[in-house]
């Protein structure tokens, strides 16, 4: 079928969105914006990648950049409520009130991670945050 990708192509995508989930989830902000952009790029039909590549550029301050990628999500796919949502907050907050929501995110991630690794045990909040670091 013309213009239509390899299948090596969507599961390779599919797998770097998986691995971009988990960035986000950790708090990776900039890894896993670097891993949807990636999937966009393999498969850019991708509607979900491009909301989440969203929620990224938002929690990072480039609200430009979050809107351009929620309204692409809304482009391939009207209805997604999860783009709709996103949009409407992202042009309602200030940039440094997204920063600031991306920093909370990206600290609590970090400290939910710690936590289930090392629950009972004392936590040196500053050194989990430093190891983590690494992904940024």
């Amino acid at each position: 079928e013309v213009g239509k990708q390899p299948d090596f192509d969507v599961n390779k995508a599919e797998n770097l969105y998986q691995e971009g989930l988990k960035a986000f989830k950790r708090g990776a902000l900039i890894k896993a914006s670097t891993l949807f952009e990636e999937v966009v790029h393999l498969y850019p039909e991708n509607y979900k990648a491009w909301g989440n590549l969203g929620n990224c550029y938002a929690l990072l301050g480039d609200t430009q950049q979050a809107i351009r990628s929620y309204k692409k999500a809304l482009a391939l796919e009207p209805g997604y409520e999860f783009a709709k949502r996103n949009l409407s907050m992202v042009k309602k907050c200030s940039k440094d009130e997204l920063m600031a929501r991306g920093v909370l995110g990206a600290l609590t991630a970090i400290l939910h991670d710690a936590d289930e690794k090392k629950r009972g045990m004392e936590l040196d909040v500053w050194k989990e945050i430093d190891e983590q670091r690494k992904d940024y």
